[in-house]
């Protein structure tokens, strides 16, 4: 019989340089299992870490511009109602009817004073003072 080597039959000693070793086959244990779900676990709890912050900045965000935009639309409002006032009043004094009343009831006023004899002056009116004219000049000035 042939003397044998007292070497262990393994298959690594037997590998060509430059060859990785060969990988353990079969199932992985317990404890590495385990620890492969721990380091998933922790994974998933910093990813959803990371998105809870991310939301919380978007959120931040969305409520900012919300009220940037609210307080553009406030102030685009306040312009619109300052301009219709504005246009209101040019309005007014730009309408012929308004020019005609103010031109037609200065007129009448003159033809009233001239035709009648103004009874303010006179001295022989006993009645006094025309309560009528001073009514009708604050008429018109309240319109």
């Amino acid at each position: 019989m042939a003397i044998k080597n007292n070497t262990n039959n393994n298959n690594n000693e037997k590998r060509k340089p430059g060859r990785p070793k060969k990988v353990k086959r079969g199932r992985p244990s317990k404890q590495e299992l385990f620890v492969r779900q721990q380091q998933q676990e922790q994974q998933q709890l910093l990813q959803l870490q990371e998105q809870k912050k991310q939301l919380r900045e978007q959120l931040r965000q969305l409520r900012e511009q919300r009220q940037q935009q609210e307080q553009q639309r406030l102030q685009e409002l306040k312009q619109r109602l300052e301009q219709l006032h504005q246009q209101q009043q040019q309005e007014t004094m730009d309408n012929p009817l308004f020019l005609l009343s103010s031109v037609a009831v200065s007129v009448q006023e003159k033809e009233n004073r001239s035709c009648k004899r103004n009874l303010d002056e006179d001295p022989d009116n006993e009645a006094g003072p025309s309560a009528k004219k001073n009514k009708m000049s604050l008429d018109f000035f309240m319109n």
